[in-house]
């Protein structure tokens, strides 16, 4: 009777073996489909970083189109370039004086 009882515990015991490395595996699999997926460099983080790119590059070229009308502004400040009525307008606009027949228009901020 012992020796029956003690191949039927090698059997199970051996059947449970078997099972062990594809549930380890098959855990194993999970552990790195979840990471692939929802980790610090998965495809979600992947798919938001596409998104900040899209929006950072959008800005930037906000950013320069505005630069290049300050740049435009400049040069036309600038003696060698200078524009009669840009100047006419600072000065007006810094001194707070304007002509009788000006029609000031204000922005949303407040500035001419």
């Amino acid at each position: 009777m012992a020796t029956a009882r003690g191949s039927a515990l090698t059997a199970s015991g051996r059947r449970m073996r078997r099972a062990a490395v594809p549930a380890l595996l098959l855990a194993f699999a999970l552990y790195l489909g979840y990471h692939m997926v929802h980790g610090d460099r998965g495809i979600l983080a992947w798919m938001r970083l596409e998104e900040d790119i899209l929006t950072l590059t959008k800005e930037v070229a906000e950013t320069s189109a505005e630069r290049s009308q300050l740049e435009n502004r400049v040069v036309m400040l600038r003696p060698e370039g200078l524009d009669p009525d840009l100047l006419e307008e600072r000065a007006g606009a810094v001194l707070n004086l304007g002509g009788q027949e000006d029609l000031l228009v204000l922005d949303e901020s407040g500035q001419p």
